[in-house]
């Protein structure tokens, strides 16, 4: 068979260029978004202990009731709680911050109302991604 029919083309340096700097725009992207998505488990996070004087109580003086917050970072970085969760009843907007080694015990007021003897759960979110929950939590009656 003769090339008449089928003459072979090269292509061209433009395309050759076009084609490389898309490849490697996308490598660099794939790159950039698993680096991303992977960056808290290289560096080394907070590590928070959610201490047993976590709870839930009615404070009398401002009849108010109240999460108390006990909590130690015994990782090597700076943790910040941005939102604390009280699983199926209400959402707290803070901004609480703990330092490597050191230990909080704060007290946040809530607006919703709680039942004595019944059992909740607190979850704490980091800045970081991670996610704590508490020990469930009783109100005692």
């Amino acid at each position: 068979m003769s090339n008449k029919l089928h003459p072979r083309k090269a292509v061209s340096d433009l395309t050759a260029a076009l084609i490389l700097i898309a490849v490697t725009i996308a490598i660099a992207a794939g790159s950039l978004t698993w680096l991303l998505t992977t960056y808290h488990t290289i560096r080394k996070p907070e590590i928070l202990r959610i201490l047993q004087e976590t709870r839930i109580y009615y404070n009398e003086e401002n009849s108010k009731w109240v999460l108390r917050l006990h909590a130690r970072n015994i990782g090597e970085t700076t943790g910040e709680i941005y939102k604390i969760e009280i699983i199926g009843w209400e959402e707290i907007e803070t901004r609480i911050t703990i330092n490597p080694g050191e230990e909080i015990n704060q007290e946040i007021e809530l607006s919703k109302n709680y039942t004595p003897g019944t059992w909740y759960v607190v979850k704490l979110y980091m800045k970081s991604g991670t996610t704590y929950i508490a020990q469930q939590n009783q109100i005692p009656a």
